[in-house]
C-alpha cells in the first residue's frame, strides 16, 4: 500500500491494470489484482478483496507464474 493511504493506492492500482492488459502482462496484471486484494482487506472489504486474490489467482496459473501464485 502507498504510505499507509488505500484511496491513493486502489487509485493507482486501477490505472495500472488497463495498461498491463495493453501490453499483454498478465503477471503484472495479476500482481496488480493481488495488491487491490491486499489493499481492500486492509480496509475491511474481505468479499471484495477475495474477487481480487481469486482473479489474480486465476491469472497466475494462466501464465504460469508459480512464485506469483505461490504469493497470492
Amino acid at each position: 500500500m502507498i504510505l499507509g493511504k488505500p484511496k491513493v493506492a486502489i487509485e493507482a492500482d486501477e490505472q495500472a491494470l488497463p495498461l498491463y492488459r495493453t501490453v499483454e502482462d498478465g503477471s503484472g496484471e495479476a500482481t496488480t489484482l493481488n495488491n487491490l486484494g491486499l489493499v481492500h482487506h486492509s480496509i475491511g472489504q474481505p468479499q471484495r478483496a477475495i474477487a481480487y486474490y481469486e482473479q489474480a489467482l486465476s491469472l497466475h496459473r494462466a501464465v504460469e507464474d508459480r512464485g506469483g501464485e505461490a504469493v497470492t
